[in-house]
């Protein structure tokens, strides 16, 4: 007691810390708490159960599904979402009272835009009619955005491309995040149900828009005022001419 900084077992007293060893050959990758501590290894999901002391504690292997270590589980509702072993599926791990132990099951069955994520965050939404949002970022640049309402069995994902390459995604309260790559530089730019940071609202006469030297060599998308019209432009020389 008063002693912070030292962890050491003296012999499963109260105020010892808790050293246990798991009986697997698969390192842990991930570990996370909601009530009691969820273990994901290369190989299965295990759990602990809720009442941890140096001198009680119990780890039950349960799923044999494998999560993959770079992509730290996000929760939803209490249910513990993750992504397996092979970076191609989303599951789900919840207590099943039916059968007394934790399951998991496949919340993308029904898709395979799933492709090798890196990073992955949850947007909790409270509003009765909108759904929670787990964004993943791919290892190619683009990302997902998967609509979950898990008591109704919803599960939906569109697919999101920008000018450049999302690399991490961060979800705050209720503002989301993209680190984006993009020429050599890093943008942090925040999700916009409308707009995106990069934007621009211009004012023309004619059939020219200019001062878009910072978009040269890349394709821009133009909406008027009332945003019911897009087409892509090709910028050159800091302008496009429309049809």
């Amino acid at each position: 007691l008063g002693d912070y900084n030292n962890f050491k077992n003296a012999g499963n007293y109260d105020n010892d810390s808790i050293d246990v060893t798991m009986l697997t050959n698969d390192p842990i990758v991930n570990i996370i708490e909601n009530r009691g501590i969820h273990i994901f290894t290369s190989g299965g999901e295990w759990s602990t159960n809720e009442d941890l002391r140096p001198d009680g504690i119990a780890i039950t292997p349960n799923t044999k599904n494998g999560s993959y270590s770079q992509v730290v589980p996000v929760i939803i509702s209490g249910t513990v979402c993750y992504i397996e072993k092979n970076r191609r599926s989303l599951l789900s791990y919840v207590y099943d009272y039916n059968q007394a132990s934790y399951v998991s099951n496949n919340l993308s069955l029904f898709t395979d835009l799933i492709q090798k994520p890196i990073s992955m965050d949850v947007e909790i939404n409270s509003s009765e009619d909108k759904g929670d949002f787990i964004y993943l970022v791919l290892d190619d640049g683009t990302a997902l955005v998967c609509c979950v309402v898990l008591d109704q069995n919803i599960m939906s994902i569109s697919k999101i491309v920008v000018n450049g390459k999302i690399v991490d995604v961060c979800c705050l309260k209720d503002e989301t995040y993209f680190l984006v790559e993009r020429d050599g530089l890093h943008y942090i730019e925040k999700i916009d149900e409308v707009y995106t940071d990069f934007t621009r609202k211009v004012y023309m006469s004619g059939n020219e828009i200019s001062g878009l030297s910072d978009f040269n060599g890349n394709y821009i998308y133009i909406y008027n005022n009332e945003k019911d019209y897009v087409k892509k432009y090709y910028v050159t020389s800091g302008t496009v001419d429309l049809d």
